[in-house]
């Protein structure tokens, strides 16, 4: 089970060493992208008691997607990893349960 873990690191440490798989840009549709805005605008209204409507909404928004968005992008990648991990560990010992013993 380690060297299998071990050899999943060696390859996702490439990846990211290497950078060869960048974030591309989260593209929303425009029904998606109005919706959010609209949150947005409700809640500094309500919340904070600011009037941001419209293309402002919109850029902040994008502000806000760009700024943070990769943040909570690698932490969702870094969840999946630990849950492929256990996954993977579940499987191999499953595997070492079935070994047939030796007859020596």
């Amino acid at each position: 089970m380690a060297l299998a873990l071990s050899r999943w690191s060696a390859l996702t440490s490439g990846v990211h060493a290497a950078g060869s798989h960048a974030l591309s840009k989260i593209e929303l549709d425009k029904k998606t992208r109005e919706a959010l805005a609209q949150a947005l605008t409700r809640y500094l209204k309500e919340e904070l008691d600011l009037d941001v409507v419209g293309f402002d909404a919109v850029f902040l928004l994008d502000f806000i997607g760009e700024t943070l968005g990769p943040h909570y992008y690698n932490q969702g990648l870094h969840d999946a990893q630990a849950i492929y991990r256990e996954k993977l560990e579940l499987i191999a010992e499953a595997v070492y349960e079935i070994e047939k013993p030796l007859k020596t």
